[in-house]
């Protein structure tokens, strides 16, 4: 459903004509519209639902800031699904042991 190779293409024709904070600009706000689309749509399908964003590129403070959304984002920089969900075990387990 999400696919950036158009928007790579065009970035990569402007390397070294533009300056590099503009490129990284452009290709995160991309990124955002094509996560923003992504959401609604899951959405759309599963309203009940919470969105949650985890792993390190959900940590990006500009991904946070520009999504128009009401996502739940993980707390844990970790990049793959099971780092995140060993942080969470953990934090889980700290908050609910009695022994």
């Amino acid at each position: 459903d999400m696919n950036l190779s158009g928007i790579e293409t065009q970035l990569m024709k402007h390397i070294g004509n533009i300056e590099n904070e503009d490129i990284a600009r452009k290709l995160f706000t991309e990124m955002v519209l094509c996560l923003q689309k992504l959401v609604d749509k899951c959405k759309a399908h599963y309203p009940e639902y919470p969105i949650v964003f985890a792993g390190g590129v959900s940590q990006s403070k500009f991904i946070r800031e520009n999504i128009n959304r009401d996502i739940v984002f993980g707390q844990y920089g970790a990049d793959n699904a099971v780092g995140v969900a060993l942080l969470g075990g953990i934090e889980y387990g700290a908050k609910t042991y009695k022994g």
